[in-house]
């Protein structure tokens, strides 16, 4: 799926690439680890495992903001 170019985020409806995610984890919260898909009904979920422990990340989509 294309990333629109100024964010990395999706530019059309559906989920992150894995190699997206990580980098906006990166850049923004100084975050780097192994990120592992997790199932959700309509956001997209992602377990963070790094050296100080484990983050759940959470995208929801825009329109349930």
């Amino acid at each position: 799926m294309a990333s629109s170019s100024a964010d990395n985020r999706p530019s059309q409806k559906g989920s992150w690439p894995l190699d997206s995610m990580a980098a906006v984890i990166r850049d923004r919260w100084d975050l780097e680890g192994d990120l592992e898909p997790l199932p959700g009904e309509r956001d997209q979920n992602a377990l963070l495992t790094t050296a100080d422990g484990l983050s759940l990340i959470h995208i929801s989509e825009p329109t349930r903001l």
